[in-house]
């Protein structure tokens, strides 16, 4: 089932497009992350799917329920935090929690406490949300997400102001949750978090959609290995004639993307047979961020 579904999504400030024609889907139990720089689109398609601003083309669907003006049912069961989330100042942490949950539908206390507890803030729910450090008010934020009971997370960059315990036990909290079942599309530009965490991703930049998928398999088709031998520039003609995609290197080697163990195996092979001098080979793979530049490199950029 698609819990998230947006169709032919655009979205224009004037004469910038913020959301170029998106069409994304986040299936149900999913943790699907939502990647690219600041300014490439994230939050505004956040704030199209929550219903605070319109599109100007396409549709939004949130768990089969299209996200139209005058329409609430769309968003029930919907929890979500924006990248910096407001709350009442002049009240304490565990008061915000219970005036912004009932505005969804009636919360208990055991609910209210279990999120504070999940969120690390039993020390602070008596303290005045204005006095609270960036960290804690972005806990805070994503403690409010979870209520009344929500069974659809939106989280707008949450791992913004947390120190890297919080960080780890985030990422910790989004898998216990997706396992009973919550759905969860989080936003951010640290790749390398989104890529510990989220089943499935899309790479968004400039509002244009450029991948959405696996993980696994993204970073399987680019595994490669690093290869120190004689003649580097030679030796990577000759492996491109055979059909291998060769990296260009400027530390005196070459790399050759080579997804299997047996694709190493024949690189070897290949090159000791036209007489090069294999000195080294190690496998290396690259990280999400490196494929997100290299899907990135070279676009034109526009002003945002």
């Amino acid at each position: 089932m698609n819990v998230v579904e947006t169709r032919g999504l655009t979205k224009c400030f004037g004469k910038k497009v913020a959301v170029k024609n998106l069409s994304m889907t986040v299936t149900e139990g999913e943790i699907y992350g939502f990647l690219g720089e600041n300014g490439a689109g994230k939050s505004t398609t956040f704030r199209m799917l929550l219903g605070f601003i319109w599109p100007d083309q396409g549709e939004a669907f949130l768990r089969g329920v299209e996200v139209s003006p005058g329409s609430g049912k769309a968003l029930m069961g919907v929890g979500a935090m924006m990248e910096a989330p407001y709350f009442y100042g002049h009240l304490s942490a565990e008061e915000n929690l219970r005036l912004f949950a009932e505005l969804s539908g009636p919360v208990t206390k055991a609910r209210i406490d279990e999120a504070i507890s999940l969120l690390g803030l039993e020390e602070q729910r008596g303290q005045k949300a204005g006095t609270l450090s960036h960290g804690q008010r972005q806990r805070l934020g994503i403690a409010q997400a979870l209520l009344p009971d929500n069974r659809l997370l939106l989280l707008d960059e949450p791992q913004n102001g947390l120190d890297p315990l919080w960080v780890k036990k985030l990422r910790e909290l989004l898998r216990d949750l997706a396992a009973k079942g919550v759905t969860i599309l989080i936003s951010s530009h640290r790749l390398h978090e989104i890529e510990q965490v989220c089943d499935r991703v899309g790479i968004i930049h400039k509002g244009d959609l450029l991948y959405e998928g696996p993980v696994a398999p993204l970073l399987a088709l680019a595994e490669y290995v690093e290869v120190r031998c004689d003649r580097p520039t030679e030796a990577a003609a000759h492996l491109m004639a055979q059909g291998f995609e060769v990296k260009p290197s400027t530390n005196g080697s070459l790399s050759a993307r080579a997804p299997e163990g047996r694709d190493a195996a024949r690189l070897n092979r290949f090159l000791l047979e036209a007489g090069f001098e294999v000195s080294e080979m190690v496998r290396k793979r690259v990280t999400l961020e490196e494929i997100f530049l290299e899907l990135t490199y070279g676009r034109e950029e526009t002003p945002r």
